[in-house]
């Protein structure tokens, strides 16, 4: 197909949260591969006087992975990233006819019918900075924390401190786990399937065990592995489309031991799930340095991302 029609795909990233030279890497494999795309990779905050004049006489796409990052174009569409509330993502999936947890806010004295939230439940903080690194998230037994008032726990604890979402336990195996599907612009640059390494408590052990286990992926020691997962990818490019304005996602799925069955646990997309580079992985990628090898090789992730951007900028660039 030849495309006659000369586009431009600006690329706004911001210094502070992963390294520029991935993207300006990304940026030369479209324009190897897309004699029809000129690429700028401008920072974050950066001025459109900053663009040669003549971009904003052609179609123009602009990407930027940082929530309001304060670049302006003159001309053309722009996709961004930016932080979605928990329960505004599961409408949307759940909208989009894609299986999420029951979920609603916390509140001491709730009805927890068995029918709903099964034997166990999740408790975890509304807060999209807290969860990102496991904290706040607590397994109890269903009828123990239905009975449960604010004495029954310490002041500082965080159903007395701060807003708490309530969902059924989904039991991913004796060691929790859950798949992080990193996509870009619709397409899946890695699947990692994370493992905690410690197992939690049986299902009959003491509530106190039970509280006091670490069944939060993003938690505790862990082990990373990237193979053939068929059925996550698949799911999280369905979910790619329900959030076709938001560039960057890290798609978290988890399956159901007994069933089978996957949920989409929550969709990160403000920005700062680029761990081939992020300050976030930083001392992870020291302590697991094959780690982004993997992530690099599993799909050919810069390369995907490359054609990602292609495919989209020649669709949206205006």
């Amino acid at each position: 197909m030849v495309f006659t029609t000369r586009k431009n795909l600006i690329l706004a990233v911001h210094n502070s949260s992963y390294d520029p030279a991935d993207f300006i890497d990304i940026g030369n494999r479209v324009a190897a591969r897309a004699d029809d795309i000129r690429v700028y990779v401008v920072g974050a905050t950066a001025d459109s006087s900053e663009v040669p004049a003549a971009v904003w006489r052609e179609p123009t796409l602009t990407v930027a992975f940082n929530p309001g990052a304060p670049f302006r174009p003159l001309r053309g569409r722009v996709i961004c990233n930016r932080p979605i509330e928990k329960f505004e993502q599961w409408k949307m999936l759940a909208d989009a006819g894609i299986d999420v947890l029951h979920s609603q806010v916390f509140r001491f004295g709730m009805e927890l019918d068995p029918a709903v939230w099964g034997s166990h439940v999740l408790v975890k903080p509304q807060s999209l900075h807290m969860t990102s690194h496991g904290a706040g998230v607590q397994l109890f037994r269903r009828q123990r924390l239905a009975a449960a008032g604010p004495q029954d726990f310490p002041a500082d604890h965080h159903l007395n401190r701060t807003a708490m979402i309530v969902q059924p336990f989904i039991d991913t195996g004796v060691n929790p786990s859950k798949f992080r599907v990193l996509c870009l612009c619709g397409e899946p640059l890695y699947a990692q399937f994370t493992t905690l390494v410690a197992p939690r408590p049986d299902l009959t052990a003491p509530d106190a065990e039970l509280e006091a286990a670490d069944v939060a992926t993003s938690d505790g020691e862990r082990t990373y592995t990237h193979g053939d997962y068929p059925e996550p990818v698949a799911l999280a490019r369905k979910v790619a489309k329900v959030f076709s304005e938001v560039p960057l996602l890290g798609v978290d799925v988890i399956r159901d031991a007994r069933s089978g069955k996957l949920y989409v646990l929550e969709v990160n997309a403000g920005g700062n799930v680029w761990h081939f580079s992020s300050q976030l992985w930083a001392e992870r990628r020291k302590r697991y340095p094959e780690l982004v090898e993997q992530m690099q090789k599993q799909f050919g992730a810069f390369d995907r991302a490359a054609k990602a951007l292609i495919a989209m900028t020649r669709r949206l660039a205006s």
